[in-house]
C-alpha cells in the first residue's frame, strides 16, 4: 500500500510495471471494508518490515540472477532487476505501508 500522504505519481515508476496507476492506502481499505458492512476494522501496522522485504528480495534476485534467466523469461528478470531499487527506495522513504487488517463484521 502507499503511505497516506504520497501522491500516486511519487509511486508510479516502480508501480507501472505492476500495470496499476497507483497503490491503495490503509484509508481507502478501511472505507472499502466499511463500504462491505465490516465494522471495527483494526490495522495491525508492519510497515517498519517492508524495507528489510525488498532489500532482501533484490539481493535474492541478484544472487540467483543466472539461475532465474534459465527458468523464467530473461526480459522479466532484467524488469525485476531494473525496478526492485524502486520499491527499495520507495520503502526506504517511507512512501510504502504493509499490515494486516482485522475486521469484524456488524
Amino acid at each position: 500500500m502507499a503511505a497516506e500522504d504520497v501522491p500516486a505519481r511519487t509511486l508510479r515508476p516502480a508501480v507501472s510495471r505492476l500495470g496499476v496507476d497507483a497503490l491503495a492506502t490503509p484509508n481507502l481499505y478501511r472505507q472499502t471494508l466499511a463500504g462491505l458492512g465490516l465494522s471495527r476494522t483494526d490495522f495491525d501496522d508492519r510497515s517498519g518490515q517492508i524495507l528489510t522485504h525488498y532489500e532482501r528480495l533484490t539481493a535474492e534476485t541478484s544472487r540467483r540472477e543466472h539461475e532465474l534467466r534459465r527458468i523464467i523469461s530473461p526480459a522479466y528478470v532484467d524488469g525485476l532487476l531494473a525496478n526492485l531499487p524502486l520499491w527499495v527506495d520507495a520503502a526506504h522513504r517511507g512512501h510504502l505501508r504493509w499490515g494486516i487488517f482485522h475486521c469484524r463484521r456488524a
